[in-house]
C-alpha cells in the first residue's frame, strides 16, 4: 500500500495510465494527453478536461509514511477524508435537483471571485441542505434551491457566531456543527456580501446572474443593471483585521455566546 505513495512508483503510475490512455484513443487525442506528478498525486489533462487521481492510504498506515520519500502525511489525511466525501456524496445526494445545483453554484463560483472560499465540499453540502431540508415533504426545484442557496449564505449562514451547516465527516475536536470555521473572518464576510449582492442582482436580472446574458461588473461599484442603478455591497471585515488567520472554535463559540445574550 506504501508503495503506490513513493515519488518513483507514483511517476511510474501515471506514465503506465498515459499508455494505456494512448492505446485507447486516437493518434490527436493521445498526443495532446499529459500526465505529472502533483503534490496530491497524478494530474491527467487535455486540451478539453482534466482528471485529478488523489493518493492515500488506510490511517492506520499514516504514521509510517515517511516526508522524505512518500506523499505528505497531511495531504494522504485530505485525500482519505475526500475519498469519503465522494462516497457520501454518491449515496445521499442523488436527487436531480441536487446535481443540478452543485453545478449551479460551482459555475457561479468560477465567475465570481467573492465565492472563492466555497470549496466543493461546502458546496456539496449546501446544495444538499437546499434542496431536501424545507418545509415540504418533496425536495425543491433547482430554481427554488438555488435561490435558497444565496438566501442562506446572504443571511451569514458560515459568519462567525452561526452553526453553519452539520459535517458528518468534521474532526471529533471540531464542533461538527460547523463546517466553515476553517475559513478566515475576511473570506466568511467576503462571501456574505458577495451573496447579498448576488442575490439582488439575481431579483433584478436573473439571466446575467445565471451566465446566460452577459452585463457589467456588479463589483466594481455602481452601474446600471437591467435598467436599474445597481450599487454593490461592501465588506466590513478587511484583511489587515483578520490577520489571515482562522477562527478556531473556541473563538466561534464566544461569539456565538456574544450574538444570543
Amino acid at each position: 500500500m506504501l508503495f503506490f505513495l513513493l515519488g518513483e512508483a507514483i511517476e511510474q503510475l501515471g506514465n503506465r495510465l498515459k499508455q494505456d490512455l494512448q492505446n485507447e484513443c486516437s493518434a490527436n487525442e493521445g498526443a495532446l494527453l499529459s500526465i505529472q506528478s502533483t503534490d496530491y498525486g497524478l494530474s491527467l489533462e487535455n486540451e478539453t478536461m482534466g482528471v485529478h487521481l488523489l493518493l492515500t492510504t488506510l490511517p492506520a498506515n499514516w504514521h509510517t509514511l515517511d516526508p522524505t520519500i512518500h506523499l505528505d502525511r497531511a495531504m494522504c489525511k485530505r485525500n482519505f477524508n475526500a475519498t469519503k466525501h465522494a462516497k457520501w456524496v454518491d449515496e445521499v445526494c442523488i436527487h436531480p435537483s441536487n446535481k443540478v445545483l452543485v453545478r449551479l453554484l460551482k459555475d457561479l463560483r468560477q465567475r465570481f471571485h467573492g465565492l472563492e472560499p466555497l470549496n466543493p465540499w461546502l458546496i456539496n453540502l449546501l446544495a444538499h441542505h437546499c434542496v431536501t431540508n424545507n418545509n415540504s415533504t418533496e425536495q425543491l426545484p433547482p430554481s427554488c434551491a438555488f435561490k435558497r442557496a444565496l438566501q442562506l449564505l446572504s443571511s451569514g449562514l458560515f459568519l462567525p457566531g452561526s452553526n453553519g451547516l452539520y459535517d458528518p465527516f468534521s474532526d471529533a475536536n471540531i464542533n461538527p456543527s460547523r463546517s466553515h470555521t476553517m475559513m478566515t473572518l475576511e473570506e466568511q464576510d467576503r462571501l456574505c456580501y458577495t451573496s447579498q449582492t448576488l442575490l439582488r442582482a439575481l431579483a433584478i436580472h436573473p439571466k446575467y446572474v445565471l451566465g446566460i446574458e452577459n452585463g457589467p461588473d456588479i463589483f466594481a461599484g455602481p452601474c446600471q443593471l437591467n435598467g436599474v442603478l445597481f450599487v454593490p455591497n461592501e465588506p466590513v471585515v478587511f484583511d489587515n483585521e483578520s490577520n489571515g488567520h482562522t477562527i478556531n472554535d473556541g473563538q466561534q463559540q464566544s461569539m456565538f455566546v456574544e450574538v444570543n445574550s
